[in-house]
C-alpha cells in the first residue's frame, strides 16, 4: 500500500506539470483508468483491508475442515456447488496454509526449503560434513518423515554395500528397498540383477570407456554439427 500511495503523489505531481496521462503511466508502470482515477479526486486508502474472495466462505471451509476433508481440490468444488466463482488456486493455497498452522514444524520448513538437487545431496551427505544450517534443515526435515528417514538409511546402506563389494548383502537390501520409497530403484536393479551383482564381484570396469564417450559427445557437440569424421578424428587427436 505504501508504494501505491507513492504512485498516487507521483500522478498528482507530474499532471500538476502537465504529464499526460498516457505518459504517466507509462512512468509509473500502472493502468491508464487508474491514474483517471485518482486525477478525478478517489485516491487510495492507506487503511483498506483487501477482502479475500475466499472470506463469505470461511465458516464453510472450516466446517468441512473440522470434519477431516483436507483436499483443497475436493473443498473448491464443493465451495463451486455452493457459488463460488474463484479459482482452485486460491482454495488449495487456503488449504496449505491450514496444513501449516496445524503443523509448526513443516511451516518452518517450507518457509526455506532449498531446490530438490540440494536435498537429495543433504539426505545422502554425511550430516557432520554439512554446514550448521543445512545441518539443522536435515534434522527437521527427517523427523517429520519417517519414509523419508528409511529411504535416506538404504540409500546410505546401498553406498555401503557398493563401496565394500558386499555382494552378500544385496539381495536383502533389495527386498528391503522394495517396501520403501526407493521401490522403483530397487526394481531397476533386478532387472538388471546380473548386471550388478558383476559390477560388485568381478574387478573389471567399463568406466574408462564411458568417459571417452562421453568425451567425444562433447566434442561433437562443440563443432554445431560439422562434425565430419576427419574433422572429429584431428580433434580428438589434437585434444590427446
Amino acid at each position: 500500500m505504501r508504494r501505491q500511495c507513492e504512485a498516487y503523489d507521483a500522478a498528482i505531481r507530474l499532471n500538476k506539470e502537465s504529464v499526460s496521462i498516457k505518459a504517466i503511466a507509462r512512468r509509473l508502470g500502472i493502468g491508464r483508468n487508474t491514474v483517471k482515477r485518482w486525477l478525478r479526486g478517489a485516491a487510495p486508502d492507506p487503511f483498506r483491508q483487501r477482502q479475500s474472495i475466499l472470506e463469505p466462505h470461511y465458516v464453510l471451509l472450516e466446517r468441512r475442515w473440522t470434519e477431516g476433508c483436507h483436499n483443497g481440490a475436493r473443498l473448491w468444488r464443493e465451495l463451486r456447488d455452493t457459488g463460488f466463482r474463484g479459482g482452485l488456486r486460491v482454495v488449495t493455497k487456503w488449504a496449505t496454509r491450514r496444513r501449516l498452522a496445524e503443523h509448526p514444524r513443516r511451516s518452518a520448513l517450507s518457509i526455506t526449503a532449498p531446490p530438490l538437487r540440494r536435498v537429495a545431496r543433504l539426505l545422502t551427505s554425511e550430516p557432520s560434513a554439512l554446514p550448521v544450517e543445512e545441518r539443522h534443515y536435515l534434522h527437521r526435515l527427517l523427523a517429520i518423515s519417517a519414509p523419508l528417514t528409511r529411504a535416506r538409511e538404504l540409500a546410505l546402506r546401498f553406498a555401503a554395500i557398493v563401496r565394500a563389494r558386499e555382494i552378500g548383502d544385496l539381495d536383502t537390501w533389495l527386498a528391503e528397498a522394495a517396501e520403501s520409497e526407493l521401490r522403483s530403484f530397487a526394481n531397476g536393479l533386478r532387472q538388471d540383477k546380473a548386471a550388478v551383482q558383476a559390477a560388485l564381484k568381478l574387478p573389471w570396469s567399463n568406466g574408462q570407456t564411458e568417459g571417452q564417450i562421453t568425451r567425444l559427445k562433447l566434442i561433437k557437440r562443440q563443432m554445431y554439427g560439422r562434425a565430419k569424421h576427419d574433422l572429429l578424428r584431428a580433434r580428438v587427436l589434437q585434444a590427446a
